[in-house]
């Protein structure tokens, strides 16, 4: 009986302990979805200074047929490969918590998909396979990678397409 005292004692302080755990567990991914949604309406109410724009994002391409920036503006005729990369610029996300997008385009033919992957994986995107007109404003939580990339992806399943990118910042927030 002496020796289950010292057990029980350690085993609710174990019980405590992993409680604890949890909760403070569970607490940081309510608190990283909410900054999350924080971010999204900040950048759709009143959009500060970015951190990156389409003139400072370090651009590699793939193997589109054109890309060229010229005075904040970015034309892109894509390949024929349907769903293809086609650029994409990767820089060190500084620790932030979140990556939020903003961007005004306009598909004048095929369609076009634009968003950031981390870890090789999308995180946030948006696609048009409709000409005219594509705005959108967009976030993610991000992981524990040091680096993202934001990706400009073909979006026509018959070949080539053609974006006119008017303006895109990406904004980090610790």
């Amino acid at each position: 009986m002496l020796i289950l005292r010292p057990l029980r004692a350690v085993a609710i302080a174990v019980a405590a302990l992993l409680g604890a755990w949890f909760l403070s567990s569970e607490y940081l991914k309510l608190h990283r979805l909410s900054a999350w949604y924080e971010n999204t309406r900040v950048l759709a109410a009143s959009p500060s200074q970015p951190d990156y724009d389409l003139a400072s994002l370090p651009w590699q391409t793939v193997s589109p047929r054109m890309f060229d920036v010229q005075q904040g503006t970015l034309t892109l005729v894509t390949s024929a490969e349907p769903y293809g990369y086609q650029a994409f610029a990767t820089i060190d996300a500084k620790g932030a918590n979140t990556a939020g997008i903003t961007f005004d385009a306009n598909v004048e033919s095929g369609g076009v998909t634009i968003g950031i992957l981390q870890a090789g994986e999308w995180i946030a995107v948006n696609s048009s396979q409709t000409t005219g007109a594509f705005a959108e404003i967009n976030s993610a939580l991000l992981g524990f990678r040091k680096s993202l990339t934001v990706m400009i992806a073909n979006k026509n399943p018959a070949g080539e397409s053609r974006v006119t990118i008017k303006s895109l910042r990406l904004y980090l927030q610790h």
